[in-house]
């Protein structure tokens, strides 16, 4: 049906409009606008309770009318019309084909050839059209077009959820304001204040609502009393609005109440624990108050849950130099400049520090003879989750060791696989080529350049010949064998291979649930159901109350009994 939809969003009463470019209602001079027509709007609105009774038809109804119509080459009513144009936006926008989405929408709202029939109609077709100008509103401001977004939304309100209308409406002018499209909010058709207070005031327990207008009070008009009030407000309705409490804590900070502030950033970290830029504010707020050893285990949650950010790897270096523990602080600097080698502050300050790093060093163990061991323990400690998984840091200790010993292939192979956990590919295939090639004869090095080849860059090609590489040195990773068999299968077309490593990840571990679920799959994709059902049963053996594996054995004796 997808290609359906598709060529039927040219499709403009009952006929086809084929053009290079999508055309755009706004430009075109012909067309009506929304100024000229609002004695329409004020006709409509002896309807206004119909339409809000309206609802949409649903797909298989809009099916059926698409059908119709690709029969006939004809739309049977303006109704017919607008239903499927809205149907065929909604499909489109799914899909993020805005542009044909947009192109489906203005069909229906700026239409010069079909608009003046809408008050004709009955309920329903106004119902579309309001529908459409909130999914336009919506639509336009997925795409950034914030002034057009105010507009269709507030075209919308009087007839098609009027509260969220004036909500969405209220986000899209203060976007809009933000970015300049939209004049500031003194008054008129932009009166940013009245529409969220229009949206209150349908809705005065909605906590989103109302933390919108703090936001609007804080952010436009920078009245930090009707701000606060607001948040409080919304915390009060909703205790899980963590973003009213961040609110909160940033206007508690800019009035020196440094201590609520943190209070406020708590609740946000109780709320939501996944979002390092909490922790990032909290400890911001520690350092504040000159208690850093608080606002160091806060950055390292920040980057654990953020870990290429570069301003958190600085905020923390920062912190560290205050608590005088300069390797740490050049870690995270010299992490930096390989997030940003344009950062030249960070270079600077790593100048700085490295005068300073000699006799912290020693009074760690270091030693000129043991230099390599020494930075390669201490990499190898970084690296642990019980260390707080310190990648950056870890990395640039792996880089120490490079420095004392260049041509050694293993601090290349351990920094290159942190870089491949990272994403940072550049330098994860340098290092990790360096390694594999630089030591020729190391299973392990081909088995992280491929694992590399195959996840980061999807080049499966390289991964797979890697991988192959690996198992001529004698590779006993069996997951590397696996999934060099799923690589082969669904990416090279090599069935031959796929079983052959399928084969010898099981010869080495043949209880290896992952190896005895990808090769039963391969032999049922293959269509050898007895082979696939003694792959499945072997492994029921081992998982017994794994129920996705019972319906596949369930699945393969139908398929043999059939």
């Amino acid at each position: 049906m997808k290609k359906l939809i598709i060529v039927w969003v040219t499709v403009f009463a009952g006929v086809i409009v084929v053009a290079q470019k999508p055309y755009d209602p706004l430009t075109d001079p012909l067309v009506q606008k929304p100024e000229s027509m609002m004695g329409i709007y004020a006709a409509m609105l002896t309807k206004q309770e119909a339409i809000l009774k309206e609802t949409p038809i649903g797909a298989a109804a809009s099916e059926a009318l698409i059908a119709g119509v690709v029969k006939t080459n004809v739309y049977q009513s303006v109704f017919d019309l607008v239903a499927v144009k809205n149907y065929n936006g909604n499909k489109m926008e799914a899909e993020n084909e805005y542009n044909l989405a947009k192109q489906s929408y203005y069909q229906v709202v700026w239409s010069k050839n079909t608009f003046p029939q809408y008050p004709k109609e009955d309920a329903r077709v106004g119902f579309y059209y309001f529908k459409t100008c909130y999914d336009l509103g919506r639509l336009l401001s997925k795409m950034n077009d914030y002034k057009n977004s105010y507009e269709f939304y507030k075209l919308a309100a009087e007839f098609y959820k009027k509260d969220s209308s004036l909500y969405f409406a209220a986000v899209a002018g203060m976007n809009g304001i933000k970015n300049k499209t939209i004049p500031k909010p003194d008054s008129g058709f932009y009166n940013i204040l009245r529409t969220i207070n229009g949206a209150v005031e349908l809705k005065p327990g909605s906590a989103a609502y109302i933390s919108t207008r703090g936001q609007y009070y804080w952010d436009i008009v920078k009245d930090t009393a009707k701000a606060l009030s607001d948040f409080s407000k919304a915390v009060q309705l909703n205790p899980k609005d963590d973003a009213s409490y961040e609110y909160m804590a940033i206007i508690n900070y800019y009035k020196s109440n440094i201590n609520e502030a943190i209070n406020n950033i708590s609740k946000c970290i109780e709320i939501n624990k996944r979002e390092g830029a909490y922790f990032f504010k909290r400890a911001f707020f520690y350092t504040r108050l000159k208690n850093y050893d608080k606002a160091i285990p806060d950055y390292d949650e920040a980057i654990f849950w953020e870990d290429t950010k570069a301003s958190y790897y600085t905020a923390r270096a920062e912190c560290y130099d205050k608590l005088q523990n300069y390797p740490a602080a050049y870690d995270d600097y010299g992490f930096v400049t390989m997030l940003d080698p344009n950062d030249t502050d960070s270079k600077k300050e790593l100048q700085r520090l490295d005068p300073l790093l000699k006799a912290a060093y020693e009074k760690m163990g270091f030693t000129p003879q043991n230099a390599f061991q020494f930075f390669l323990k201490r990499a190898d400690r970084l690296a642990l989750l019980s260390e707080g998984f310190k990648l950056g840091p870890a990395i640039m200790n792996y880089y120490k060791c490079i420095q004392v010993e260049p041509k050694n292939p293993l601090p290349y192979n351990k920094a290159g696989v942190l870089f491949s956990y990272l994403k940072m590919n550049a330098y994860a295939e340098q290092f990790l080529r360096y390694a594999a090639y630089a030591d020729g004869k190391n299973p392990e090095y081909f088995f992280h350049l491929a694992k590399y080849y195959a996840e980061n860059a999807e080049d499966y090609k390289k991964a797979s010949g890697c991988y192959d590489t690996a198992a001529l040195l004698g590779s006993v990773n069996v997951s590397g064998y696996v999934a060099n068999g799923e690589i082969k299968y669904l990416k090279l077309n090599n069935n031959a291979g796929a079983l052959k490593d399928f084969n010898t990840a099981l010869s080495l571990e043949p209880a290896n649930k992952n190896a005895l679920a990808a090769r039963a799959y391969f032999y049922y994709e293959i269509k050898n159901y007895k082979a696939a059902l003694t792959d499945f049963e072997a492994f029921k053996k081992l998982d017994p109350g794994n129920e996705e594996n019972n319906g596949n054995i369930k699945i393969c004796k139908e398929k043999l009994n059939e």
